[in-house]
């Protein structure tokens, strides 16, 4: 996903990405009601800011095998459920 792809995309509630490789920087700045993100690909790389300002985002869902704290991107506080 490119840079600044959704960029204050409001009416984004909720993305699953499936395949996708690599989210790049700023891909989804200021998505302001953002929720959810389901990511599905074990090996993607997710660049840092890729998830800035969203702050509704509540629940991440990852593939167990996904071998980083995906709590860097996304905040302390969200929950992280692992399929």
């Amino acid at each position: 996903i490119c840079l600044l792809a959704f960029k204050d995309c409001s009416s984004l509630t909720e993305i699953e990405l499936p395949n996708v490789k690599t989210i790049n920087e700023y891909s989804f700045i200021f998505c302001s009601e953002l929720r959810k993100v389901k990511i599905m690909n074990p090996d993607i790389i997710i660049k840092r800011n890729s998830f800035t300002n969203c702050r509704s985002i509540n629940q991440v869902i990852v593939p167990i095998k996904l071998d980083y704290d995906i709590r860097e991107f996304f905040g302390p506080n969200v929950e992280v459920i692992r399929i």
